[in-house]
């Protein structure tokens, strides 16, 4: 599980450091306020996105993580993992202190 877990979160990390970089850039480069905002509304969605894509592998996965399958959650982004349900969180902290 820890496999596929990293590949979920390597692939949607691609995703987010690509629209940060837009978005710096186009703040750097003083772009006009309609692209800087497209820009960061489509940051708002991937983080929202990107959320519940972890959050949805680990309910539909939940009875097959070990504790050692976690620690692939260490490579998500602080701004992403804030965005992660409670009911989710939960999830984790009982396997985590299951097994």
């Amino acid at each position: 599980m820890y496999a596929k877990l990293t590949k979920l979160i390597k692939e949607n990390n691609e995703l987010y450091n690509k629209i940060n970089l837009e978005v710096h850039d186009a703040e750097t480069n003083k772009e006009d306020e309609n692209t800087i905002n497209e820009l960061k509304h489509q940051r708002w969605q991937l983080i929202h996105d990107y959320a519940t894509a972890v959050s949805d592998f680990l309910l539909m996965n939940m009875l097959e993580l070990e504790k050692n399958d976690l620690t692939a959650l260490d490579l998500v982004p602080y701004t992403v993992w804030k965005k992660v349900p409670e009911k989710t969180i939960i999830i984790i902290d009982a396997i985590h202190n299951m097994k």
